[in-house]
């Protein structure tokens, strides 16, 4: 005190921080499922609280891919796109998930603010997967990051592509193919330009 009392006082203060109050960005996650990919998937899950994920979509790169009809994918080792190529499956994500399943009820106690792993296993989408830069049609995993991008939900979306960027430029192709002649696309251009965020880990979709 000033009043030369030396009266003190002390006050305990909680405070309690709800994360679901405060913005967190929204973060749409590619991958290839490479073992760095699935390795950065684990690390991911456990700052699952620490942002909005809206999209886990696995696409292709020039390392992986499911194998396609169509064999315009090669890589510089010579490796034709008509074949599986290093494809680690399409089921891992979901497995990755099961296994976080047993730890959510611990993750709780430390935030409340943890993704339920049956809201995590109904983001997960396969996108473009037939081989390296395939864009041949729209896939589940296109059209969920289109929706996406053309969603009224206000802030910046994250892409990130740990893999190949196939998938994401056939959800962006699909909306040029809706928009681009009419008299919308002006603005639905620069909904895009001032939303989409693309974070592109090395340009694995071949020298092209």
């Amino acid at each position: 005190t000033t009043d030369g009392s030396n009266i003190k006082q002390m006050i305990n203060l909680t405070v309690n921080c709800d994360k679901s109050k405060t913005s967190k960005p929204r973060v749409c996650i590619t991958n290839d499922g490479e073992i760095d990919d699935k390795n950065s998937y684990v690390h991911l899950l456990y700052y699952a609280n620490e942002m909005n994920l809206v999209g886990l979509v696995q696409t292709s790169s020039f390392a992986h891919w499911a194998g396609s009809s169509n064999g315009a994918g090669v890589t510089s080792m010579g490796a034709s796109g008509d074949k599986a190529y290093a494809w680690p499956g399409t089921k891992w994500q979901s497995e990755f998930i099961n296994d976080y399943a047993k730890i959510y009820p611990n993750l709780r106690v430390h935030d409340k603010n943890y993704p339920t792993p049956q809201y995590l296993q109904s983001i997960v989408k396969i996108g473009n997967i037939g081989y390296m830069g395939d864009m041949d049609e729209a896939t589940e995993g296109s059209e969920h990051m289109r929706k996406l991008i053309l969603d009224d939900v206000p802030g910046p979306l994250y892409i990130t592509a740990w893999g190949g960027l196939n998938t994401v430029g056939r959800a962006l192709r699909d909306i040029h193919d809706e928009y681009g002649n009419t008299e919308k696309w002006e603005s639905i251009r620069q909904k895009i330009y001032d939303k989409v965020r693309i974070y592109m880990w090395y340009g694995q979709d071949g020298k092209n």
